[in-house]
């Protein structure tokens, strides 16, 4: 993070939703989101786990080198970056199958609880996910999903490779 002319800062990062760290350092310096110009090394390799977990780190530096009026950077030990960045949604599911007179799967209701952790982050859409491959390699005829989204006392999670559908 170092701060620029016209009250502007250049971001360094890594994470995979520019867009979203630019406009949520603007936001927390007070500035436009065209003062805030993104540069980018490295994009791939957090399958997802990157898209969003980086911001607030970026906000912490952005800060940091506004108040300073020096260049600021925030990089986490591993130890710590671990503890404090999401991993995937721990599930509770439960169901309901129904099968005809032949034995074969006719229908369910299933119900998917994703655990959050403390903030939102990528939840909606991993959840939705869950529902959408609720029946899996099955086809149920008959069927109600139903997905719901509990915050917890734990770190945010968020998405990550192959999100949801192993362990739908």
């Amino acid at each position: 993070m170092v701060p620029s002319e016209d009250e502007g800062v250049m971001v360094y990062t890594s994470n995979q939703h520019p867009s979203e760290t630019q406009k949520l350092v603007a936001e927390v310096l007070g500035i436009p989101f065209h003062a805030v110009t993104m540069e980018m090394r490295r994009m791939g390799g957090g399958f997802g786990g990157k898209e969003t977990q980086a911001s607030p780190w970026a906000c912490i530096a952005a800060i940091i080198a506004r108040r300073t009026g020096r260049a600021a950077k925030l990089r986490l030990p591993r130890a710590e970056d671990t503890r404090a960045t999401g991993k995937r949604h721990p599930f509770h599911n439960r169901y309901r199958l129904g099968f005809d007179e032949h034995g074969v799967l006719a229908g369910g209701e299933i119900t998917v609880i994703g655990d959050c952790g403390y903030s939102p982050d990528l939840s909606d859409a991993v959840v939705d996910r869950a529902m959408f491959h609720a029946d899996n390699a099955y086809s149920l005829g008959d069927a109600r999903v139903t997905g719901h989204r509990a915050r917890t006392n734990t770190a945010s999670n968020t998405a990550f490779r192959g999100s949801v559908v192993p362990r739908a």
